[in-house]
């Protein structure tokens, strides 16, 4: 039976990132199934978005930069958010934040007897950072009204084991694993093994941003030969600071060491299948998209251990996961000094990520939505 979905995020376009990537791998595969899915979120740009057919924008009073990201106040939020949804008049409510327009969402869908579904795509405590105000101050409570907010939802998918456990230990146990997707430039991707040679090209992707931990990295390449070098490829507020502790703090080369900002979608695929390993330094993941990207170019990964990894690396099949600096450097190195182990780390990686094939993924979400 079609339906008619509301997507309701407050992270969508200009942002990019694993949380637009999943919304947008997802809606396609449920459109192209004859469903009818609307995203709705924040007005960051007023009309200077470039929207698809099926994005509406909820009005904002005031528009703003804060430490480069967009930034909205918004103006009669929940009224204009439920015109809209009584408009539409869907049968499913599918939110991704539990904060400002996710509640709201919610509430409306519960007046109105519709279901609630929540993806949680965040740990969100790990991300206080961004807020004004002391984070030993705001992580009680964001805690308690994240779970208090878990409580509301007819049901819950988590991208991964770790997140559910998370749940089931604070008595919530209405959650379903259904990983994020891949995108489609990453899909049909064939196997292709690279041989291993000088330099070794070490690859990282992503927002570069306090939580993912990039500095590591930086204080990993100092202790590597020159043999190795570095690429950083994503954007963010943290760009100059990584750039100064790259190049200042750490002394590293700009041969050795370089930057990318938001490559196209191509670029970014040949940046994945020319490197030899991937790293991932971030412990605040629930599931780590790139991870899968990576592999779905046949780079295998080395990451430090979270939450987010450890359903995607089986360590020593297809990547690595490590629990410290000096443990990074001794994988890569034993790596990079066997050439069977990376043929077959390689292969393994491809085979992994074929399972985040959105087609097969959404039919799980159809289900969900169907019971």
């Amino acid at each position: 039976m079609k339906k008619n979905i509301a997507f309701v995020t407050n992270n969508y376009t200009p942002y990019s990132g694993g949380v637009v990537s999943s919304i947008d791998a997802t809606v396609a595969q449920l459109r192209d199934r004859g469903h009818k899915v609307y995203i709705i979120c924040p007005d960051f740009l007023s009309n200077k978005h470039d929207d698809p057919e099926g994005v509406i924008r909820v009005p904002s009073l005031f528009r703003f930069q804060y430490k480069r990201n967009h930034m909205m106040i918004p103006w009669r939020m929940n009224y204009r958010l439920s015109r809209i949804l009584e408009r539409l008049n869907p049968e499913v409510v599918h939110v991704h934040h539990p904060f400002l327009l996710g509640p709201m969402a919610v509430s409306w869908a519960k007046r109105n007897g519709v279901k609630a579904i929540f993806t949680y795509h965040t740990i969100y405590e790990k991300y206080l950072h961004y807020l004004p105000l002391p984070s030993w101050l705001l992580r009680p409570i964001v805690i308690k009204r994240v779970l208090r907010f878990c409580g509301l939802i007819d049901q819950i998918i988590v991208p991964s084991s770790g997140i559910k456990n998370y749940l089931s230990t604070h008595s919530i146990t209405n959650s379903t694993i259904i990983p994020s997707g891949l995108q489609d430039q990453f899909l049909g991707q064939l196997f292709v093994p690279q041989k291993l040679h000088n330099p070794y090209r070490l690859l990282y992707v992503g927002r570069f941003v306090q939580e993912k931990n990039i500095p590591l990295l930086f204080d990993l390449m100092k202790q590597l030969s020159d043999e190795f070098t570095l690429t950083l490829v994503g954007y963010g507020e943290y760009l100059d600071y990584l750039k100064k502790y790259a190049y200042e703090t750490c002394g590293l080369p700009s041969e050795r060491v370089q930057f990318i900002i938001k490559p196209d979608k191509q670029t970014l695929c040949d940046l994945y299948a020319n490197a030899h390993l991937f790293l991932f330094p971030s412990q605040s993941d629930t599931q780590g998209l790139v991870l899968a990207e990576s592999m779905a170019c046949s780079t295998p990964v080395i990451a430090l251990d979270g939450v987010g990894q450890r359903d995607l690396i089986n360590d020593g099949q297809n990547g690595f996961l490590v629990h410290s600096l000096g443990e990074m450097q001794d994988r890569i190195l034993q790596v990079v000094a066997d050439a069977a182990l990376y043929e077959k780390l390689q292969r393994n990686a491809w085979q992994t990520a074929q399972a985040y094939d959105p087609k097969k993924l959404v039919e799980q979400i159809i289900a969900l939505y169907e019971r």
